[in-house]
């Protein structure tokens, strides 16, 4: 069953872990880097949806693709977060990594450096654990849905 933006907003805003962004003309929630908006446009009349990701733009929070907003319209809000959570969680260990074996290489070693990119590593590779079980969650609660 797709889920329109209008319910995926709905589900964000009934979501008790997200965090209320709400400043007017803006309503807003905000969940794991994962952020949506709702705000009516005065001069066109209009409400706009947005999905953003906030953990990739740089100063400017980064809308989400098209096959992003996909996800989100197949799975809702909850199990779309997970999803583009664990996405976002993977780069960063990829980029960590890279750091990391760049650092092993350099002349004199900074020790320092090493130890802080070890423990954005272990902190993130945990975190990633975590997104795995709460995706597999969603997966057996579908399942046992399937199954009635």
């Amino acid at each position: 069953m797709p889920f329109t933006l209008n319910d995926i907003f709905e589900q964000a805003t009934l979501d008790k872990h997200s965090v209320s962004l709400n400043a007017p003309p803006f309503e807003g929630r905000l969940l794991d880097g994962i952020k949506i908006i709702h705000c009516y446009r005065v001069k066109t009349k209009t409400h706009e949806i947005t999905i953003l990701n906030t953990q990739k733009g740089g100063d400017r929070y980064q809308e989400v693709s098209t096959m992003e907003y996909e996800v989100f319209m197949l799975y809702g809000w909850s199990h779309g977060v997970c999803i583009l959570s664990l996405s976002n969680c993977c780069l960063k260990i990829d980029k960590l990594t890279n750091s990391l074996e760049f650092e092993e290489t350099q002349l004199p070693r900074r020790d320092r450096i090493l130890g802080n990119l070890e423990n954005q590593l272990k902190k993130s590779k945990s975190k990633h654990n975590k997104l795995i079980n709460k995706l597999n969650q969603f997966k057996s609660i579908n399942y046992d849905k399937s199954q009635k």
